[in-house]
């Protein structure tokens, strides 16, 4: 690929820098043979060819944008840039056999052959790396997740998540996919056993929410488990989760009950007691509707106690009174009414649930929008648009003494409209853009009522914004397109507001790319950083081509200054 353009101008690195892997010379063809014939070909010969090449710049486009989404994906893409180089050049080489007199329609074909062939690989092959891209990252993201969990399930997960990296190393993505799913389900499968254990601990023995989690740890660990699995027992435990929060619920209102009884008046809780021990059978049972029932009837019921006993007690004075000695002895005295002071209360564990949402390494491979082939690029004569040109002289018209000047970090002086020189400058090489303050002396002659006397004034005239524009750095952002970033400083004395550099490139007439940088207020002194993503599809490098040159006009304005730069770059 092209690795050196000779710019100029700040406009010619940017353009240069995007050329760079656009825009290929013709290689005379290790894979084609040249075959030069005389004998005019059909017209439908020729609208074969046309066909041809243009489904093999439809496959080269679609190539590049894989490529270019690869690269967004993390994708070490720089190894995809030869190929594409060289189908770059086997479609250019078609296209010029076709557009040649007469037309190669013949090598053209074969041509365009070639590069589909060649488009085609580089498509596989970066859609590969991209979803392995993808799977990594799946992968990496699962382990740093379920290691951050309170519940240590290193151990449960560490064989999902070898085989998912061994199934990456062997392309299998589906199976790399449905790795990192077990690799939760193992998590889930701890966290399950933790909670569980916790009730145990308690006395609290669930024996059919035990054995459904057995079978979920076995379909685990063979891999068996079938679609609706992990849900069901999800659903139980979150299930068993309500219920017992419900009967902890029921507990305390049992308890509230017997604070408030006294020695006359004394809250009937057995049925709430006895609802609520029903409630912990059938949650062991696994009949969590049934639970949830008989855990609302004991809350209800010791509930109702309660009111009745303040009704009570708050109607009767002495009962009010022995109340009082009561709570004190109980207070003082375990069981002094036979009757523990607290019951046996299970508390709620917490109930981890591991995000299941579904778990994808896969890639969408792009579709982009295809520019077609021209093959009457540079037989239409456009003329070239301007974007924001002031008024102003022409070089010949213009006083040498005002006319304002640009320089490049070479010691180049061109004017700033239309003079270019030839240093070269490569991609990266700093280039600065300077316009110099005029200044005009006017002498004035005047005559006093006293006599004659003469004076000079020096009138001066400064322009009090004035802009550097350099280049920092050009980086390759895929096959067809250049980041460049830069800065943009005010070496003026006045501060410059609104300020905006306008970039547009044209070809034969023809607006091929347009960018805006907006920076705001740029005090004097003061440097801000710009920057641009330049891509030009595979036509438009074509039609520059076959044009010979690229038409580049910078516009830096501001409220206070307008500084245009204009060249032409001969491709």
């Amino acid at each position: 690929m092209i690795r050196e353009l000779r710019p100029v101008l700040v406009a010619c690195l940017l353009v240069s820098a995007l050329l760079v892997g656009t825009v290929h010379a013709s290689v005379g063809g290790d894979f084609v043979r040249q075959q030069v014939t005389s004998e005019q070909p059909s017209p439908e010969d020729v609208e074969r060819a046309h066909e041809r090449l243009q489904q093999a710049n439809r496959g080269y486009q679609t190539a590049l944008a894989t490529v270019d989404a690869a690269d967004d994906v993390g994708v070490d893409t720089r190894p995809f840039d030869d190929r594409l180089g060289d189908a770059h050049a086997a479609l250019t080489e078609g296209v010029e056999a076709v557009r040649q007199t007469p037309p190669n329609t013949e090598r053209a074909i074969e041509a365009a052959a070639h590069a589909e062939l060649l488009s085609l690989a580089v498509r596989a092959d970066a859609e590969e790396a991209a979803r392995r891209a993808v799977a990594e990252a799946a992968i990496d993201a699962e382990v740093a997740r379920l290691e951050s969990e309170e519940v240590d399930a290193s151990a449960a997960t560490a064989v999902w998540f070898r085989r998912a990296r061994a199934d990456l190393a062997a392309a299998r993505f589906e199976a790399a996919e449905r790795d990192l799913r077990y690799a939760r389900h193992a998590a889930q499968r701890v966290h399950y056993e933790s909670y569980l254990a916790n009730l145990s601990a308690q006395g609290l023995e669930l024996e059919a929410l035990e054995s459904e989690l057995t079978t979920f740890s076995e379909s685990i660990e063979e891999g068996s488990l079938e679609p609706g699995d992990a849900a069901q027992v999800r659903q139980s435990f979150v299930r068993t989760d309500t219920c017992v929060a419900r009967l902890h619920e029921a507990t305390l209102a049992i308890e509230r009950a017997n604070r408030t009884s006294s020695v006359l008046v004394t809250a009937n809780v057995t049925a709430a007691t006895e609802a609520r021990q029903q409630g912990y059978g059938a949650l062991e049972r696994g009949e969590y509707d049934a639970a949830c029932q008989y855990a609302d009837t004991a809350i209800e019921t010791a509930n109702a106690e309660t009111r009745r006993v303040r009704t009570t007690i708050a109607d009767d004075v002495v009962a009010r009174t022995v109340d009082v000695v009561y709570d004190a002895l109980r207070g003082f005295v375990a069981a002094f009414d036979g009757r523990p002071s607290t019951p046996n209360t299970v508390h709620p564990p917490t109930l981890t649930l591991v995000d299941d949402d579904p778990v994808s390494v896969a890639f969408t491979p792009p579709t982009p929008s295809v520019t077609p082939l021209d093959f009457t690029a540079g037989s239409v004569d456009v003329p070239t648009p301007t974007i924001g040109d002031e008024e102003r002289p022409s070089a010949e018209t213009q006083p040498p003494a005002d006319r304002a000047t640009s320089t490049v970090a070479t010691g180049k002086t061109v004017t700033d409209e239309t003079e270019r020189g030839g240093d070269e400058v490569g991609d990266g090489r700093e280039a600065t853009h300077t316009v110099t303050p005029t200044r005009t002396v006017e002498r004035v002659e005047a005559a006093s009522g006293d006599g004659e006397a003469t004076r000079d004034t020096e009138a001066v005239e400064e322009e009090h914004v004035r802009f550097d524009i350099r280049i920092d750095r050009v980086e390759a952002c895929g096959a067809t397109c250049r980041d460049i970033t830069g800065t943009l400083r005010n070496v003026g004395t006045g501060d410059a507001h609104n300020v905006e550099a306008d970039i547009e490139l044209s070809v034969g007439g023809t607006v091929v790319w347009t960018g805006t940088e907006s920076v705001g207020t740029l005090p004097a002194g003061e440097t801000r950083p710009v920057s641009q993503r330049i891509t030009l599809g595979f036509g438009e490098a074509l039609q520059a081509r076959s044009s010979g040159s690229v038409d580049v006009v910078i516009v830096v304005r501001s409220d206070e200054h307008t500084q245009t730069i204009r060249d032409t770059i001969p491709i």
